[in-house]
């Protein structure tokens, strides 16, 4: 006569369990995490670009995205929508965040989130179970004023050669000198004067 004891009835059940579950698809994650700009002015257009990434992509999955900006929501749009497919075969889905502050905004800072849930397209059957994953983008954005701010990236001197004489006139050397410049603030600008010591 078999006997079962409570071992291998549980290894039964959770065999039985497994070869019925629906497959669940893989991880999903976003890159860069944040849309951060503390450097807006009123007028301004800024864009962030997210890549939303997954490990396994072997069907189509659904995302929604939901807004929790207090008081400047209507500032975000997202370039695919509220809803839109994450194809099957695309590791990587880029969306753009684009913020555009009125001309009348005033000059505070905000924070929120906006939330990216993402689900199978598929109604799940048979009883099975559809698992949903998601990301969380934080948002800190500021309003100011103008900021007149540059960083310099590059300095080239090309090589040169001392002043000479030819048929009696003195021709001078003549320097060649280079500058690679970042605008770092907010507004059209750059140096109208540069000062080179030798």
């Amino acid at each position: 006569r078999l006997s079962r004891s409570p071992l291998s009835i549980f290894i039964l059940a959770v065999i039985v369990l497994l070869s019925t579950a629906e497959p669940a698809f893989a991880g999903f994650g976003i890159t860069p995490p944040y849309v951060r700009n503390d450097r807006l002015t009123r007028g301004t257009v800024y864009e962030q670009r997210i890549l939303l990434v997954r490990s396994d992509p072997t069907t189509d999955l659904k995302a929604e995205i939901t807004m929790n900006i207090p008081g400047v929501e209507e500032w975000f749009t997202i370039d695919k929508g509220k809803e839109f497919i994450l194809p099957a075969g695309e590791t990587q889905t880029p969306i753009v965040v684009t913020v555009r502050v009125p001309d009348d905004a005033a000059y505070e800072k905000h924070k929120g989130t906006i939330r990216i849930r993402t689900s199978s397209d598929d109604a799940p059957k048979g009883g099975g179970v559809s698992i949903a994953l998601g990301a969380q983008v934080e948002v800190g954005i500021e309003v100011v004023d103008k900021i007149y701010d540059f960083t310099v990236r590059k300095i080239r001197v090309v090589d040169l050669e001392e002043g000479r004489r030819k048929w009696g006139l003195f021709f001078p050397a003549k320097i060649r000198f280079f500058m690679s410049i970042e605008n770092t603030g907010n507004t059209e600008f750059g140096p109208t004067k540069v000062r080179f010591e030798i």
